[in-house]
């Protein structure tokens, strides 16, 4: 048996997926692994197939993988629960629509104690006429108190996705208290390339939505 020492639980990326979107799971760690080879990268299971958790476990490019408990919420309102519920001391969670293009390492020198790393969606802030964030891209250290109140939020959230859930748990100065802005180049929008928002350096793409997954099938091929 392989003995962990504290240290390998230090700082690690994090993703997770269901049955319903584990087919994207190859494609974003092939992406992710070459461009940041030596990052620990571990998986939670909410809700694989036997066939998928097969793979990752025979693709040995996991650090560790957990099982959350499922619920019959959907897949992504157990995002901020397994965020809690790592041991790692840093933290950087990633989506597997996400299209890792570059070095991610550097993202941990942006967070701040007791505060939620987070891109601003400009997209969304746009169109609401309030700021927004996209919960695609999170990083943290040592479980901010405001990471507990959103994973106990999802449990019962009415709202339609956990990024929604935090957006109507805080009024705009709690958000400035709460969370930090992430550099965009680390969670650059599908509809940041509609709205032709100019971004340098551009770390990671966000295939969102239906018309983002279609995207991610072609970029499969």
């Amino acid at each position: 048996m392989r003995i962990i020492k504290l240290s390998d639980f230090d700082r690690a990326f994090l993703t997770g997926c269901d049955k319903a979107t584990e087919w994207q799971l190859p494609w974003f760690t092939k992406n992710f692994k070459k461009h940041n080879p030596d990052a620990k990268l571990s998986l939670a299971d909410f809700g694989m197939t036997t066939s998928m958790l097969d793979w990752a476990a025979d693709s040995k490019m996991f650090h560790s993988i957990g099982q959350m408990e499922t619920t019959s919420v959907k897949g992504w309102f157990l995002k901020p629960g397994c965020m809690l519920g790592t041991p790692y001391k840093e933290v950087c969670w990633l989506d597997t629509d996400v299209e890792v293009r570059g070095d991610m390492t550097e993202i941990f020198r942006y967070i701040k104690s007791n505060k939620l790393l987070m891109a601003v969606d400009n997209p969304w802030t746009k169109r609401m006429g309030e700021k927004t964030h996209n919960s695609g891209v999170v990083a943290f250290m040592n479980k901010p108190q405001i990471l507990r109140a959103w994973a106990e939020a999802c449990v019962t959230s009415q709202e339609r996705g956990d990024q929604e859930q935090l957006h109507a748990m805080l009024d705009p100065l709690q958000k400035n208290v709460h969370i930090e802005d992430m550099p965009t180049k680390f969670n650059y929008l599908r509809i940041d390339f509609l709205d032709q928002n100019s971004v340098a350096d551009i770390r990671a793409v966000h295939w969102t939505g239906y018309k983002g997954k279609e995207k991610i099938r072609e970029l499969m091929q």
